[in-house]
């Protein structure tokens, strides 16, 4: 059996079944309160439960600004402050998030990190090589792709 890992994939994925709402809902454009209040919650868990993901990294799987991302953490924080429901709620879903794939360990952590720098890197890389020369880089992409 393939391992869990724990990532803010996964917690979208939980949320989204939680509130009976899709991934893509959670992901999309949409500000009606029946999404906006399981989007924070998710945002929230996310960086609770990995806490050395960037806001950008975070603003990048929720298809948002990372501004939006501070907006959606200090919103949940502020409302679990005065809202016991939402706060057991949330506290019961970290449970089930931490009971359902282990916490990637420091190591784990820091290689994610790197993967996501490199990601980062080769992104702007593409971006920039395809915006100088997209006849070349298509022909060098397709290059790649003959030898393996």
């Amino acid at each position: 059996m393939t391992p869990v890992i724990l990532d803010a994939g996964l917690i979208l994925r939980f949320v989204a079944r939680r509130y009976d709402v899709s991934v893509e809902l959670l992901r999309g454009r949409r500000r009606s309160r029946d999404l906006v209040a399981p989007r924070h919650a998710a945002i929230w868990l996310a960086k609770r439960l990995l806490p050395s993901r960037s806001l950008p990294q975070l603003a990048n799987v929720f298809n948002r600004d990372h501004t939006t991302i501070m907006h959606a953490i200090r919103s949940i924080d502020d409302r679990r402050s005065w809202d016991d429901g939402l706060a057991a709620e949330l506290l019961t879903m970290e449970a089930e998030i931490r009971a359902m794939a282990p916490i990637p360990s420091e190591d784990q952590e820091a290689a994610l990190r790197l993967a996501g720098h490199i990601s980062d890197h080769l992104t702007r890389m593409v971006n920039h090589f395809a915006a100088r020369d997209p006849v070349g880089f298509l022909a060098a992409v397709g290059r790649v792709f003959e030898e393996r």
